[in-house]
């Protein structure tokens, strides 16, 4: 076994010298102090230096290093021992442990500790070793006070010698070290073998009452904390007999420092807890504020204690004499009379503390919760609402007693103790069954709202100064903006002597008055005396009301608390709900007189109230409150005042300040879903608008007296100020943000486009060009200070256009904007933007990116942001991350290279681009740049940088020989990204047409393809698995069952797909592998039974097709379509069946929207119909691009078994194609149209220097010339029919008859949005869609599906938003090359024949029902980053018109009027379009 003096001996003179010194170099401070406590000419003696140190010493040494290591020495030394004769004492008194149940335990155990205590510190082991480690300290210290200077180098001689006298009376005598009272036997106090079992205690037992320290208890609780083994109960109750206010000061304050040095859970758990305690709740109230502290210094203690029956007393002890004290009638400064309330006042400050003491506690103990038992927690919780439930306010404002409600709210206005305990759902629980309990807290605080709002509903006055003195009693001063803080441990300290942490007064925070400018300024009203310390009854009033909206806060959007709390019960008979308690703050918000910052702070509540659903739609989403909410609105539309007027009449009590929290409130509306279709519903009143309309009418009418203004004709109010009599730009600017968040979503859009706002934002924009001192956001005095106008610094020009652009955030908006004349300047704006990182709006869920992908449709778009050098900046952005290396950093850090394929840096520029370029109209635009244009330097003229698609392409794309190899840094990563993006790029079938004739991609990377071979043997890597997954969908058309597409990757979990999938290289021909074994048509195998719809249509005559026909036809297909075999409807019959039903829509005249006149080639005979195709196709000639294609579509058909003579076939459909094209371009528009817009746009903004140089060259470069334009070509559409072609495959290559259908199929409203080529350039559109590219299928189907998505499918809208991808985007992908390689033939066939039978709404169904199938995999593509190579290159699987039928039935039920309503007005728009009334019949 391991001695003490072996244990003493392992211990080095170094470590004890090292401990000493570090010790007495801590006292340094402490030292100083004592010594410039006196005069610099006095000589102090040892005594007196010693006297002066006794008071601080003891805390020092209490922390220090040394006595820390004397504890482990002696754990070490006596731990054997402690631990034998705690086992030897549990076996030999067996009499106390029969005696158990019936004695006290905690005294038993109390006992047994002080016995073993006793029996080691006087063995005789222990005292040698006493004796020992004190003769090694004190020669220690001789030494360190012989060898000062050497020891401690460049401490003073001052310093010196208090040292030496200091190290003199560190060793009074042998038992005690630093004259702290602290015996060394009592080091040993936190053994664990020694206390485990009988309680233990870590405070001291060492009592004495020769201390006359008056400052030993104010230290804090910490210096109390000194060591010691255990205590004796009979002192413990002599101290509390000493605690009786029977008693003298001196002898209950030496009590109160004994009680200190005592263990908290020993203090209570014995006998004399009952004597102590009310003498312990006298002392808090004592007038001596000297026993008050030390009573609240053991409470901080106690508080802080582990034991939970400690903490629960203690709690109650407190709360108990707070109540009492409050209670007392006795008490002048709580008492109705009374005016104020001073802070300074020694009592209430003690009482202060006090509740301070408690707020601390009740936010530090949520931490700890889990740790209690249910008991002690409702009791913690219970005891707290027991002391704010005490006293009523009354309805009289100012009236009353003081109540602890008020201290509190002072010590916590935004009342973060109940926000704590409201946050777990733990401790709600307790807090909402206290209160439905006890309800007079929360009734005291509705009490307080209703004061404020009856006594603050008057006009707003302001004072000589300008500043607002509504809510400023006579003589009341306004407080500098100091705050108290809640940071306080209740666990360590209370609060400081120097009085309580108070918030800052109401008239400092709470109606803070608006500032003016500085020449403005009067010199501020005298503050009184110590006015920071008084507090009026307004001003407690003011604060409590603060507080009490604080708690409704957190009670009202609580869904729990307001079924548990609400109503509340006045006065036995009136019940109030929380709409009831909302409908005050909305009177509050508006009240002139309750002042800007009690407006705000409702506003905040309201706002956090309809920004989350669950508050919005039961709470705010009502009629009568929102009638309220509109009132003003409706006041300022029913008069014929200006607005400026309005605001400043004398009937009119609302500050400007209340309508911009007005607007903030509909903008929070709005942002949710629930408050969105509040707002855009029908109205139940057949004359009333909905809100939203109602919003945008008083925008509207505002907005037009500011044009009107702006311009000239309307006549200032001269008798205002300059400043007055400027609409407030900043009010109107969030009010266009409400309409903004209402018209960027599609049914806003629908509900408000006829209120022409795009047209009213154009005109103020307008004005603004033209004007050249642009405002910046005005907000008059009354609203906002000079300081935070200051910080507003987009202009209200910026502001304009940043709204105008959020038109183009949806499909139908885009054709709105594209109205105004302003679309490059919004795409110019868009740019700068992206650039700058900018966010979109402060409510908004996405950024520019989905902007620009919604955008990316249009070609104008494209070419402005050419121009502007977007392009080129994206391009820039891509190729930094994949090549770009500074010159000065390349010989010093190697560059990444990427664990996976494309690595996440690169990634997202990468998907940024192809959001913008992937489409045709934005392919087709870049791709026809010149490509002579210089390339940027980079590195050396040898390898420049790319800076156009094209470059960019031919860098890292088109890679197929050693010198492109060596262009390229990082070849194999940047050349697998460039295969990405051309995988993007061809999945759009016209795009692969144009690089294959203008690159001849195919062969660059077949010969790129070929170096994998070597000899019988093939080389699989990244690079020949990525080209040949591009050339396998590159020479392949097909669904999933038609092609099988091989792995992108290497990363595959399967690896044995790649033995089954070979790679192709060089002059191999395409592996059959890849081709899907699948005939249709003649050549199939397969035969279907003969059902009703079979025999139906081939009975059907041509006299005979009528209307009943095309209902009866209806029936059958759709009996035909829900049954569970594979192929219903042969295809056979489909050419039939759209024969007969568009022969009956022309017969009937229905869906006849285009009206051409009538001539001889319109007969149906057949000679007729050659004739004239011949002539047709005479006239015109295929351009390279679709000659190519009719290569691609006759191979698809012959692989499917639908071509048999490919020569043929390619002759006869070469001929349609020639001959609609001539038939087609008949109908275009005049291409100098554009020309002339573009000069008229340049002409608006020849005031903007900023916008001059780019629309000059937009404007002046002419766009037919050199630069193919997509909106400009010759032809009448400049990509590939796939339409026309998927016709001729289905009338069995008869170009004759496919001629007729689709002749008559042009006359009927379908065909413009399943015929993409039909409308192109035609004046069946508005000049505006033809000038700028939009297409029908884009602003019509691309909106209406963006629409039921929206709705329907909230996640899978929302996915698409997150990733920046517009659903219109993946739309017009589909729709314009009719789905070819996305589906299979039958369910592509299928797809026509129900939109031209049902109705062509049942396009936008079918579009849904397709997304809703992938909604699983959009979510899951989203989160991987993958969303748009997802959509646009992987065919879709598993997808059947059977399985979603039933879908787009009841999808017809709900939306067809709106959605037949809404693609009419896109193609009947024009005046020269003759509207024919359509027959639709239900499904």
């Amino acid at each position: 076994m391991t001695t003490a003096k072996n244990v003493l001996e392992n211990v080095s003179d170094d470590v004890f010298q090292n401990l000493i010194k570090k010790f007495l170099k801590s006292l340094d401070p402490v030292l100083l102090k004592a010594v410039r406590r006196g005069s610099s000419n006095t000589t102090f003696t040892d005594e007196q230096l010693s006297s002066s140190l006794s008071s601080s010493i003891h805390d020092v040494a209490q922390n220090s290093e040394l006595l820390g290591n004397l504890h482990y020495i002696i754990d070490d030394a006596f731990g054997d021992i402690i631990d034998k004769e705690i086992e030897r004492s549990l076996l030999s008194n067996t009499s106390m442990r029969k005696q158990k149940q019936q004695l006290n335990k905690s005294k038993l155990e109390h006992e047994g500790a002080s016995a073993i205590s006793q029996t080691i510190s006087d063995s005789r082991d222990f005292a040698a070793f006493r004796n020992d480690i004190v003769k090694r300290l004190q020669s220690i210290l001789v030494d360190l006070v012989e060898n000062f200077d050497e020891e401690f180098p460049g401490a003073s001689s001052t310093s010196s010698t208090a040292l030496g006298i200091a190290s003199d009376t560190l060793l009074i005598d042998n038992n005690v070290i630093a004259g702290t009272s602290i015996a060394l036997s009592d080091i040993g106090e936190n053994h664990p073998s020694g206390t485990h079992g009988y309680g233990g205690g870590s405070s001291a037992y060492n009592v004495s009452y020769e201390s006359d320290s008056d400052n030993s208890y104010v230290n804090g609780s910490i210096g109390r904390h000194k060591s010691l083994m255990f205590f004796d109960d009979n002192h413990l109750r002599t101290v509390a007999d000493n605690l009786s206010p029977s008693k003298s000061e001196k002898v209950r304050l030496r009590a109160l420092n004994d009680v200190l040095n005592y263990a908290p859970n020993e203090v209570i758990s014995i006998g004399s807890w009952k004597i102590l305690c009310p003498h312990l709740m006298f002392a808090l109230g004592d007038t001596n504020l000297d026993i008050a502290m030390a009573c609240l210094t053991l409470h901080s203690r106690l508080l802080a204690a582990a034991n939970m029956s400690v903490v629960c007393e203690t709690l109650t002890n407190l709360v108990e004499h707070l109540i009492r004290w409050f209670s007392s009638s006795n008490i002048d400064e709580l008492q109705p009379t009374a005016t104020s309330i001073d802070t300074s006042d020694p009592i209430i400050e003690i009482q202060f503390k006090q509740i301070r003491l408690i707020l601390d506690f009740l936010q530090e103990t949520t931490k700890y919760w889990m740790r209690y038992s249910e008991n002690h927690v409702e009791h913690i919780i219970n005891e707290t609402i027991r002391l704010l439930a005490l006293g009523i306010i009354p309805p009289e404002a100012n009236r009353g007693r003081i109540l602890p409600l008020h201290f509190i709210a002072l010590l916590d206005p935004e009342a973060n103790w109940f926000r704590t305990w409201m946050h777990a759902t733990y401790s709600r629980v307790y807090v909402l069954r206290a209160l439905t309990n006890n309800k007079s807290f929360l009734i005291n605080a509705y009490q307080s709202v209703l004061n404020y709002a009856s006594t603050h509903s008057q006009p707003l006055n302001s004072g000589a100064d300008g500043h607002d003195n509504t809510m400023h009693p006579s003589g009341a001063r306004k407080r500098s903006n100091t705050t108290g803080s809640l940071d306080g441990n209740a666990r360590t300290t209370v609060a400081p002597s120097s009085g309580p942490s108070m918030a800052p007064s109401f008239l400092s925070s709470l109606i803070t008055s608006p500032s003016i400018p500085p020449a403005a300024q009067t010199a501020p009203p005298t503050t009184l005396p110590g006015s920071l310390l008084h507090y009026t009854r307004t001003e407690l009033s003011n604060v409590h009301f603060v507080h009490s909206v604080a708690l409704f806060e957190y009670v009202i959007c609580s869904k729990q608390a307001r079924e548990t709390l609400f109503p509340l019960i006045i006065n036995n008979d009136k019940r109030v709900n929380a709409k009831e308690i909302l409908r005050i703050f909305v009177q509050i918000m508006f009240a002139a007189g309750s002042g800007k910052a009690a407006s705000n702070l409702c506003c905040q509540l309201l706002n956090r109230v309809c920004l989350e659903s669950e508050t919005c739609g039961p709470l705010m989403c009502s009629d009568d409150l929102f009638d309220v909410l509109c009132r003003p609105i409706r006041q300022f539309l029913s008069t014929k005042k200006s607005f400026n007027d309005y605001l400043r009449s004398n009937q009119n009590v609302l500050a400007e300040n209340s309508l911009i929290n007005l607007a903030n409130l509909f903008a929070a509306m709005a942002s949710n879903d629930i408050g969105y279709q509040f707002l855009i519903r029908t109205s139940a009143t057949p004359n009333s608008n909905s809100p939203a309309l109602l919003i945008v009418s008083y925008v509207k009418r505002v907005l037009s007296q500011y044009t009107n203004n702006r311009s000239g004709f309307m006549t200032p109010d001269l008798s205002l100020p300059t400043s007055h009599s400027a609409i407030p730009t900043r009010l109107l600017s969030e009010f266009i943000y409400v309409c903004r968040l209402i018209y960027s979503r599609t049914a806003g859009l629908l509900t408000i486009k006829r209120t022409n706002l795009h047209k009213a934002l154009a005109d103020a924009y307008k004005i603004e060009i033209e004007t050249a001192d642009t405002p910046s956001l005005y907000v008059s005095p009354s609203a906002e200070s000079v300081e935070q106008m200051n910080k507003s610094t987009m202009s209200w020009k910026e502001t304009l256009l940043d709204n105008l652009l959020l038109f183009g955030s949806t499909p139908k908006g885009m054709h709105l904007l594209t109205q105004t004349g302003y679309l490059s300047e919004c795409v110019i704006y868009i740019d700068e933007r992206l650039r700058t990182s900018g966010q979109v709006g402060k409510l908004e869920n996405y950024g520019y990116g989905y902007l620009l992908s919604e955008m990316g449709n249009t070609p104008s778009v494209i070419l402005r942001l050419y121009e502007s050098g977007f392009i080129e900046y994206l391009i820039d952005q891509l190729w930094n991350e994949l090549e770009y290396v500074s010159n000065d950093l390349t010989t010093v850090f190697p560059r990444r290279f990427p664990s996976e394929p494309i690595s996440r840096h690169a990634l997202k520029p990468l998907l940024s681009l192809c959001s913008v370029v992937c489409s045709f109209p934005a392919a087709y635009e870049l791709l026809s740049i010149d490509d002579d244009e210089p390339m940027t330097p980079h590195f050396n003229d040898e390898y420049p940088k790319p800076c156009t698609l094209s470059q960019l392409l031919k860098r890292i794309s088109f890679v197929n020989d050693d010198n492109a190899v060596r262009k390229l840094l990082s070849y194999e990563h940047t050349h697998t990204t460039g295969l990405r993006l051309l995988t993007l790029m061809q999945s759009d079938l016209d795009v692969q047409l144009l690089l294959e004739i203008k690159y001849n991609y195919i062969e660059k990377l077949r010969e790129a393809q070929g170096e994998i071979e070597h000899g019988d043997n093939i080389i699989i890597d990244q690079l020949s698995l990525a080209r040949n997954h591009v050339l396998v969908n590159a020479e392949l058309i097909g669904g999933i069952q038609e092609k099988n597409v091989p792995p992108w990757t290497l990363n595959e979990n399967d690896l044995t797909e790649l033995r089954s999938l070979p790679l192709f290289a060089g002059s191999m021909p395409l592996p059959s592998v890849y081709i899907g074994k699948v005939m249709y048509g003649s050549l199939s195998n397969t035969k279907t039974e003969e059902n009703e719809l079979h025999r139906f249509i081939r009975s059907s005559r041509p006299d005979r097709l009528d209307d009943r026909w095309l209902v009866k036809c209806r029936h059958l297909f759709m009996t035909a379509l829900r049954q569970s075999t594979h192929e219903t409807v042969p295809l056979s019959l489909m050419a039939d069946l759209l024969d007969a039903v568009v022969d009956i829509h022309d017969k009937l005249h229905m869906e006849v929207v285009f009206n051409p006149s009538r001539d001889s080639s319109s007969s149906s005979s057949v000679t007729v119909q050659k004739d004239a195709l011949m002539k047709l196709s005479s006239t015109s000639v295929l351009t390279p691009l679709q000659e190519l294609g009719v290569t691609k579509v006759l191979s698809y058909g012959a692989r499917i078994g639908l071509v048999q003579d490919q020569s043929i076939s390619q002759q006869n459909l070469s001929r349609l194609l020639k001959a609609l094209k001539t038939h087609l371009k008949q109908k275009s528009v005049i291409s100098s149209s554009n020309t002339s817009s573009g000069s008229r746009l340049s002409g608006t903004t020849s005031a903007n220097s900023s916008f001059s140089n780019l629309l000059s060259a937009s404007a002046l470069g002419d766009i037919g010339g050199n630069r193919s334009n997509y909106t400009c070509s010759s032809d009448a559409y400049p990509g590939f029919d796939w339409f026309s072609a998927t016709i001729f495959l289905l009338m069995g290559c008869d170009d004759i008859r496919s001629w007729r259908w689709l002749r008559t199929f042009s006359l009927l409203l379908p065909s413009g949005f399943l015929w993409h080529a039909r409308l192109f350039n035609t004046p069946f559109i508005c000049n505006e869609m033809n000038i700028n590219g939009l297409h029908p299928v884009y602003t019509g189907i691309g909106h209406c599906v963006e629409l039921i998505v929206e709705q329907e499918m909230p996640p899978t809208f929302a996915a698409f938003r997150m990733s920046g991808l517009a659903v219109s985007h993946v739309i017009v992908h589909w729709t314009k090359q009719c789905f070819w390689s996305i589906l299979d033939w039958p369910e592509l066939v299928t797809y026509i024949c129900v939109c031209i039978l049902y109705g062509i709404d049942y396009q936008v169904y079918f579009c849904v029902a397709l997304l809703r199938h992938l909604k699983d995999d959009i979510v899951y593509q989203h989160s991987s980053r993958n969303l748009l190579p997802f959509l646009k290159c992987h065919q879709i699987q598993g997808f059947s018109m059977r399985n979603v039928i039933e879908y787009m039935v009841s999808l017809e039920k709900k939306y067809r009027a709106t959605i037949m309503s809404e693609l009419k007005e896109v193609l009947c728009s024009n005046s020269n379009v003759s509207n024919t009334t359509t027959k639709q019949t239900n499904v």
